[in-house]
């Protein structure tokens, strides 16, 4: 958690890339994007188009150095364009390549981490993000997305993205090899 992107291996990102269509600046072909579906400690989870796309928006500002900032007029850059939500993060744990949901994956999922019994539970988040009831009808997933949601990607205020604070710990390919204790 705590990063606005899923920070993922980059071999994962290579072959997911191969799996979906490139994202149109506009995002008008959201509709042609398909569900991702992955499993967690044998769980299946899917995250659709509009958790893994964002629009990203604000303005940044390009320069070639300090002096373009200080004496002439910058470039200011006004953004409005669809992305996908990930970013490449090549660490390894003890248990494997370690990945980071982030907020692509809450808005979907409520999350809770429970230290003292080293676990986390997952239930569907409602439109306020807190948990939705379990649903009693066995024929029904736990963890079903409402479809009939319309597709808006996640809007993202370029300003407003976190990277993953794990990322400043990699020292790879160096002398842990990449690993880190979790």
């Amino acid at each position: 958690s705590g990063t606005s992107l899923i920070a993922a291996p980059g071999i994962a990102l290579m072959q997911l890339s191969q799996q979906i269509p490139q994202i149109k600046e506009d995002c008008s072909n959201m509709h042609e994007l398909p569900t991702l579906h992955f499993m967690i400690d044998g769980q299946p989870f899917e995250l659709p188009p509009q958790a893994y796309v964002m629009r990203v928006t604000g303005a940044t500002l390009e320069a070639n150095d300090i002096w373009d900032v200080l004496f002439f007029k910058p470039k200011i850059r006004k953004l409005d364009m669809c992305m996908p939500a990930f970013m490449q993060m090549d660490m390894m744990s003890q248990f494997g390549p370690v990945w980071i949901l982030g907020m692509p994956f809450f808005r979907y999922y409520h999350t809770t981490f429970d230290r003292k019994d080293a676990v986390m539970r997952f239930a569907r988040a409602g439109p306020d993000c807190e948990p939705l009831p379990y649903l009693k009808n066995k024929t029904e997933s736990l963890l079903a997305i409402d479809h009939s949601l319309d597709m808006k990607p996640m809007d993202v205020e370029v300003d407003a993205i976190v990277p993953p604070t794990l990322a400043g710990m990699i020292d790879f390919p160096y002398e842990s090899k990449g690993e880190l204790d979790l």
